[in-house]
């Protein structure tokens, strides 16, 4: 479980398959996972943070962590104990290496910039402490900067937390620098697989990806 594999090529309904959101056929330590059920993915400690499912700007990041984890009662209990619900998400916050006091808890997600929304949706996505982490282009819409923040935050949590990542980039310097292995698709259909060192440099990937 310690792998950090990336896969190249967009394949979403892979992703979507692997947590349950599609129908497919998945099997993790041979107990199979129900199709179309996201919650038997979350049993199986499955975690995804997808594009297509952003934060709810207009809320805080307090309330945008705690819906993560009790989605019916966090509106309410936002209002009724506002120090309680600080003191949780910035809790949450630290134990991932983010510092709370510079994020700002009661902030409305909309008004962080780009950089630290998306280390925020991966700490909303940590809080079950998932066996598996899947995450879809985290790098999109950031520089080169911001990237190489990123990276640092995602090596952080898979080395402390333990936790394995399965992520579609197609920043060629994130990957080579993250992955353990990786796993091209083109079309639909695997082109390589292997440690990046050998993808990255595999003819047929170069050709598909960088241009012959």
């Amino acid at each position: 479980m310690a792998d950090n594999p990336a896969v190249l090529d967009g394949p979403v309904s892979l992703f979507h398959t692997a947590t349950g959101v599609a129908y497919g056929d998945i099997e993790i330590d041979g107990v199979h996972l129900a199709p179309g059920s996201t919650e038997a993915a979350a049993r199986l400690g499955i975690a995804m943070v997808s594009q297509e499912f952003p934060l709810v700007g207009q809320l805080s990041v307090a309330e945008n962590l705690l819906l993560g984890r009790r989605p019916r009662q966090t509106r309410r209990r936002v209002l009724l104990d506002r120090a309680a619900v600080r003191a949780e998400a910035e809790a949450m916050l630290s134990d991932i290496g983010l510092d709370p006091r510079a994020i700002g808890v009661h902030r409305e997600v909309r008004t962080l910039p780009v950089p630290t929304r998306q280390m925020i949706e991966i700490a909303k996505a940590m809080l079950p402490r998932p066996r598996i982490l899947v995450l879809d282009e985290p790098s999109a819409g950031l520089n080169r900067d911001e990237r190489e923040d990123l990276a640092r935050f995602i090596l952080r949590i898979k080395h402390e937390l333990a936790v394995t990542m399965i992520w579609i980039e197609h920043d060629m310097q994130m990957v080579a620098d993250l992955a353990d292995r990786i796993h091209v698709l083109d079309y639909g259909r695997t082109l390589a697989q292997g440690a990046p060192g050998e993808v990255l440099n595999d003819a047929r990937v170069i050709a598909a990806y960088l241009g012959s």
